[in-house]
């Protein structure tokens, strides 16, 4: 909303960004409940969670929050909020080849096999062309990818 406050550019973002993640997460709970009483025939038993930059933070914060109702997370190029270690919700990630993501952001090899986790690169694709802004070929990376994820059984 245009009443919002803004999200700091300044202090350590995972203390000063916290807030924001947390009222995202908070939203996500919302607009699932409402879901459920306005359309109780959804399969709420698989919910998918995507997210781009901050919003892949709050998609990666929500299953901490609210454990238990996400059945998998993508998140596209976070760079600040943990990527949760477990098997539930299956976690995939596609990254940027420009914006590293913070120290403890994104699982070591062994977590991410133990958990099953997929972490993907994107070596020509750069953050800013992870919405609306990318190219066409970007596009189309990112989204035989997120067909791949959603379609992935495991």
């Amino acid at each position: 909303m245009s009443t919002d406050s803004l999200v700091p550019k300044t202090g350590v973002p995972q203390i000063v960004r916290l807030p924001f993640w947390e009222r995202g997460a908070d939203n996500i709970q919302f607009v699932i409940n409402e879901l459920k009483k306005t359309n109780p025939r959804l399969d709420f038993e698989h919910i998918t969670l995507i997210g781009h930059s901050n919003g892949a933070d709050m998609t990666a914060l929500f299953p901490k929050k609210y454990p238990n109702i996400a059945y998998r997370i993508i998140a596209l190029d976070n760079r600040r909020m943990a990527l949760p270690r477990t098997n539930k919700p299956k976690v995939y990630s596609l990254r940027s080849g420009d914006q590293p993501a913070d120290k403890d952001v994104l699982p070591t090899a062994e977590e991410s096999k133990k958990y099953g986790m997929t972490i993907i690169k994107l070596p020509n694709t750069i953050h800013n062309n992870m919405d609306d802004r990318g190219s066409e070929t970007d596009h189309k990376e990112i989204t035989n990818y997120l067909l791949k994820f959603l379609n992935d059984k495991k």
